[in-house]
């Protein structure tokens, strides 16, 4: 007598073990919040690390910029990948369809094909890039010291 398991049919592509409604959210909502600090992370917290430290490393200015411009492209690059791999994650889990690869922009006449809606993690992407500048804007404005020529005293 051969034995055989009861499977309880899904969707094409949906994924196993999130098939009740609140876990699915719940876990929808913790990547979601993973792809915005991650965001963060990759525009403000990474190149301020590397800053601050070889800025602790070295007291010569060329070092702690030489190291941080080598170090911190690297970083962000496999934080970059890091993302992605959880943005492909939380587009499995909410079940939404990855967006086709389509042409740039510049390719296309105008007014040909749709515009397709934007991801989470672009959406996130964005907003940290606005944050990091804001930021950037203010640390240079407000707070940075007055004999480097970014203090309140040099603008």
């Amino acid at each position: 007598m051969a034995h055989t398991t009861l499977s309880v049919p899904t969707r094409p592509g949906s994924t196993p073990g999130f098939r009740t409604g609140i876990a699915r959210r719940a876990a929808e909502l913790g990547l979601m919040a993973a792809l915005a600090l991650g965001s963060l992370l990759l525009w403000i917290g990474i190149p301020g690390a590397w800053l601050w430290l070889w800025s602790q490393a070295s007291s010569q200015y060329l070092v702690v910029l030489g190291a941080a411009l080598v170090g911190c492209p690297l970083t962000l690059a496999a934080w970059g990948w890091c993302l992605h791999r959880i943005n492909r994650v939380y587009l499995r889990v909410s079940e939404t369809p990855e967006a086709p690869r389509t042409r740039p922009g510049w390719t296309r006449a105008m007014g040909v094909g749709r515009e397709r809606a934007r991801s989470v993690l672009e959406t996130w992407m964005t907003i940290s890039v606005v944050l990091a500048i804001v930021a950037f804007v203010a640390w240079c404005l407000f707070f940075g010291a007055p004999g480097n020529g970014a203090g309140p005293g040099a603008w």
